[in-house]
């Protein structure tokens, strides 16, 4: 992959992520990878011997304008998922007036 790839990869991943994080309203979430890019490419190339080997999800924050994936392998975006479920509960319990009840 050439600069110019990677570049335009980068700008793809960042424009998909925004539109997914603003259409959501958060600031956070775990998504798969973008299996359509050449994302684990990229993910390897950024991050080196910290790329986990078996790529799965990726937690992303949302800094400004900016957006942040932080790579996850299988067993790290398990462990995320579980918290992002218990996350999900908290909130519709909350949002839930008979279980204040």
């Amino acid at each position: 992959m050439n600069r110019e790839q990677f570049d335009d990869t980068i700008h793809e991943i960042h424009c998909r992520d925004a539109y997914l994080m603003d259409r959501v309203r958060q600031k956070f979430l775990l998504r798969p990878v973008y299996e359509d890019l050449p994302e684990a490419e990229v993910i390897a190339a950024l991050y080196g011997d910290y790329a986990p080997a078996d790529l799965t999800s990726c937690i992303v924050m949302r800094v400004h304008e900016w957006t942040v994936p932080v790579p996850l392998g299988a067993h790290e975006a398990d462990k995320w998922e579980r918290v992002c479920e218990a996350i999900d509960n908290m909130i519709s319990a909350a949002d839930d007036p008979a279980s204040s009840e």
